[in-house]
């Protein structure tokens, strides 16, 4: 019987997965939100981790007036989030949302201490290079994505290593270097073909070149 029902518990986990990448947000929400009382503690930590996320995206994709609200529910999720590997995935998120917000002394706060905790992980470093290039911190912005892209690279973690490099071209983008925007924006291409869930990130970044190659 207990088996039964943590096979139950990790089908619902593995179908929001699913239902993440295919930027099927709401119904993320609705899946766990719904489910959220059966799951064990190691389950609910990981549920909490994709709520956060899926509000967050649904407030940058989503009507402006929905905003603050859909913020706020990433933040409060992600401010449940514990254990090592959930932990981190919050700690990227809450200075972008926390940014958005208004709050942005915070959100460089969380990522300086992010990156005092976990001061080889690439992701963190990736969060820092988004919140430069909303300051309109191009160019450190552009040398910080470098750093992300190499930490990755020594890990294997080709979807960081894309995020790295597709964040780089964007900030390209906005010093007007198109044609090294162009070719960041391909090696991200390239990162997340090989990564083993590139999912709507690719999508987007082959639009992007695209746009420039047209």
């Amino acid at each position: 019987m207990g088996e039964k029902i943590e096979r139950k518990r990790k089908n619902i986990l593995e179908e929001a997965r699913d239902l993440y990448e295919n930027k099927e947000w709401q119904k993320v929400i609705d899946l766990l939100e719904s489910n959220i009382d059966i799951l064990s503690e190691k389950w609910r930590k990981e549920a909490f981790r994709l709520l956060g996320w899926s509000y967050y995206y649904k407030a940058i994709k989503g009507p402006a007036e929905e905003k603050k609200e859909q913020l706020e529910k990433a933040v409060k999720n992600w401010y449940r989030c514990t254990g090592k590997k959930v932990r981190l995935s919050a700690m990227n998120g809450l200075p972008l949302a926390l940014y958005i917000l208004g709050d942005k002394k915070k959100a460089y706060f969380i990522n300086s201490n992010a990156r005092q905790d976990y001061p080889d992980e690439p992701s963190v470093d990736n969060t820092l290079l988004i919140l430069l290039r909303w300051d309109g911190k191009f160019n450190e912005s552009v040398e910080v994505a470098e750093r992300v892209y190499e930490k990755a690279m020594r890990k294997g973690d080709f979807r960081t290593a894309g995020h790295g490099k597709h964040n780089q071209g964007d900030a390209l983008m906005k010093l007007g270097r198109t044609e090294e925007a162009l070719e960041s924006y391909r090696e991200a291409e390239k990162m997340y073909s090989q990564a083993e869930s590139g999912g709507f990130h690719l999508e987007a970044v082959k639009k992007k070149i695209k746009e420039i190659e047209d």
